[in-house]
């Protein structure tokens, strides 16, 4: 009888306590409660704050880690660590756990922990199969999180960006003719918050745009004209416009688009008319021009790698790169759907792989909505995710976390609902 009580209880202790099969994936929270990892994700998306939840079982109090449900204790003894599998291997650190894209055949569906730890030649013959795609995006956000002081006025998000201490800035219209400049950090948590005066007509909704520069400081333009910086140590902001510096301002012609030119220490602008891409330097003064390829219609957003400007032309529903000239070199394959017609945001990781947030068409209000990665020169289309359809703009960043060191981050925040998706960019070898 004893024994039999041993088996149950063993039994027990690894079912999850919210489907009560055995626990797939499992994570351990701090109250030492076991469930699964997609368990654990639904409930997480059920309690709709974002920050924390309650256990189920013993209702204590659990806040959710800033990088998400992965971050959670792995509660499965019948996983080894890596390291353990081959003898005289350095000691890995470990990192938290992610969804792998590659194809298990053993189970024939997504990579799981379990088959890949069990079956290490499988997916070593996976791994070295996809060796042409170094860094993966997990399959799901690891978490979303509400901006406070975003989300619960109704503003709206036009830039995200990140300084390389880490902290996070939004931009965007209040709604009427003024903008804000909204500080937050990995939790949503409000820091700092303004509102900025525009030259926008009041019929007009201010549209303003960012992109990381130097140091604490975020370059800004804002509809129709004005270019600035935001200084986040300061929280000073310096604007000036930029049709102070030509001769004419042509009727209509809106700033839409930034980037930096890191190798120059420069800003690249676009607008949605013109036929031109506007370089400034430092001081927000004008130095040249760059004619744009007549195929190009709108410059609805802009990325700088590697000499070349990787241009989302929404009007044109093409993405494509010029070089510093202006020259065409190549367009980006769409993701393969009739319904995905318009890029909508791109940036580029620390290793150089390149993401665009393609959409569907904007005047519809359900929209479908994918991240897609391509090549370091942009020339493959290496994978895609499905997204939120209010999904806007985003940008990569760098997370410091005690335990794991610095990891780089895809955030990508929602045109209308005051949100933040987070998703991991991860090499598989080093999981």
């Amino acid at each position: 009888m004893a024994f039999a009580t041993t088996l149950l209880d063993d039994f027990e202790d690894k079912l999850c306590n919210v489907c009560f099969e055995e626990a797939r994936n499992p994570r351990q929270l701090s109250c030492s409660h076991r469930y699964c990892r997609d368990c654990l994700v639904q409930m997480i998306r059920d309690c709709g704050s974002g920050r924390a939840f309650k256990c189920p079982i013993c209702q204590q109090k659990v806040h959710i880690p800033r990088l998400g449900v992965d971050a959670f204790a792995v509660d499965d003894p019948d996983l080894p660590d890596v390291s353990e599998e081959q003898p005289g291997s350095p000691a890995k650190t470990k990192k938290p756990a992610v969804l792998s894209p590659i194809t298990c055949q053993q189970c024939t569906g997504s990579s799981c922990q379990r088959c890949s730890m069990r079956n290490s030649d499988v997916l070593s013959e996976a791994a070295s199969a996809a060796k042409p795609n170094d860094i993966f995006l997990t399959d799901e956000e690891e978490i979303c999180i509400d901006i406070e002081g975003v989300s619960s006025r109704e503003w709206h998000i036009r830039g995200i960006a990140c300084t390389r201490s880490g902290v996070i800035v939004v931009t965007g219209s209040t709604g009427d003719h003024r903008a804000h400049i909204t500080v937050t950090n990995w939790g949503g948590e409000h820091v700092h918050q303004t509102t900025v005066q525009t030259t926008a007509s009041r019929l007009v909704v201010a549209s303003f745009y960012c992109v990381r520069f130097k140091h604490s400081k975020i370059a800004t333009v804002v509809d129709p004209d004005e270019v600035g910086l935001f200084d986040v140590d300061t929280l000073r902001y310096y604007q000036r416009r930029l049709r102070d510096d030509l001769k004419i301002w042509p009727a209509g012609l809106g700033l839409r688009s930034i980037t930096v030119d890191e190798d120059h220490d420069q800003l690249i602008i676009g607008c949605n008319k013109g036929r031109s891409l506007y370089v400034v330097d430092e001081s927000l003064i004008l130095r040249n021009t760059i004619k744009l390829p007549s195929i190009v219609k709108w410059p609805f957003d802009l990325c700088y790698t590697n000499g070349s400007i990787v241009i989302c032309d929404r009007e044109g529903q093409r993405a494509c790169a010029i070089d510093m000239e202006g020259n065409l070199l190549y367009e980006f394959t769409k993701p393969e759907s009739y319904r995905i017609q318009e890029p909508a945001s791109v940036c580029v990781d620390k290793n150089g792989f390149i993401y665009i947030l393609w959409k569907e068409s904007w005047y519809k209000e359900e929209k479908d909505c994918v991240i897609a990665q391509y090549s370091r020169d942009g020339r493959q289309l290496l994978l895609k995710r499905k997204l939120h359809s209010d999904a806007g703009r985003m940008t990569t960043a760098d997370f410091v976390a005690d335990s794991v060191g610095t990891m780089e981050k895809l955030l990508v925040a929602t045109w209308s609902t005051g949100r933040m998706y987070i998703y991991g960019l991860y090499d598989p070898d080093e999981v």
